[in-house]
């Protein structure tokens, strides 16, 4: 009995591993993926039911069983299930030997330690672990790297793009534009925490001044500005205090 696995399922696996999925991360982006877009609508229909129901397995290779397929809703005589497999050699992959089985399950264990590291979503398509975004944070301060995410998730979002690491992804954005890095304060004795929080004070000092040096118009149409939306808070409390303007 033929078994198959998703290729590069983790991608596609939520972050727990105490318990069965009960969902996949599968997002809009992967309509724009060339090789899906040559799918006809059953071999899409399947693979995304493969997805699924691998996901909720945690990772185990599929059997292809009679009742398997029932499961799927998998109609052989709409379409022979080895041509489907054939069409999405891409994207799935036959586990034929116990070898192959094992290196199967040597991954899924792999992915269930890195998921331990969990990371955050920023905006739409950028994700990253904690301790990436503060060593962005600590290279090129806050500003620069809130607009580095934002064009990494414009770029994601517009052309479809996959990246192994989108940490690496945003080391090379501000390569390309030429983004400048902060001085190492302390000739870098001080510690890594400190320097962050320095930084962070220095980087909020200068935009509280920036935002009260503002007209009230200006502020109040910035309210509703996506650009300015990490410091609404701020434009709030200086419009309720007028004052400040005078």
């Amino acid at each position: 009995m033929e078994t198959v696995h998703v290729i590069n399922l983790e991608k596609y696996q939520p972050g727990y591993t105490d318990r069965h999925h009960r969902w996949a991360k599968v997002y809009y982006d992967i309509l724009l993926d060339p090789d899906f877009q040559s799918l006809d609508e059953i071999d899409r229909y399947r693979y995304i039911s493969l997805i699924l129901y691998e996901t909720f397995l945690m990772g185990k290779p599929l059997v292809l069983t009679s009742t398997n397929l029932a499961l799927l809703g998998w109609d052989k005589k709409k379409k022979r299930i080895p041509l489907s497999l054939q069409m999405l050699h891409t994207f799935v992959e036959s586990v034929t030997d116990d070898s192959k089985e094992r290196n199967v399950e040597k991954s899924r264990v792999e992915y269930i330690k890195k998921s331990r590291v969990e990371k955050s979503k920023y905006l739409d398509f950028v994700f990253l672990t904690s301790e990436e975004y503060k060593k962005l944070f600590i290279r090129y301060g806050e500003i620069p790297t809130g607009k580095l995410i934002d064009s990494l998730n414009r770029y994601i979002g517009q052309s479809g793009k996959k990246y192994d690491s989108h940490y690496f992804a945003l080391l090379n954005f501000a390569k390309r534009d030429d983004v400048r890095e902060l001085p190492t304060s302390d000739g870098g004795a001080a510690s890594e925490q400190k320097d962050l929080e320095k930084r962070k004070q220095q980087i909020r000092d200068l935009e509280d001044e920036y935002y009260r040096d503002q007209s009230i118009e200006t502020l109040q149409a910035w309210l509703t500005d996506k650009e300015h939306i990490h410091r609404r808070w701020l434009i709030k409390e200086i419009l309720a205090s007028p004052a400040q303007h005078d």
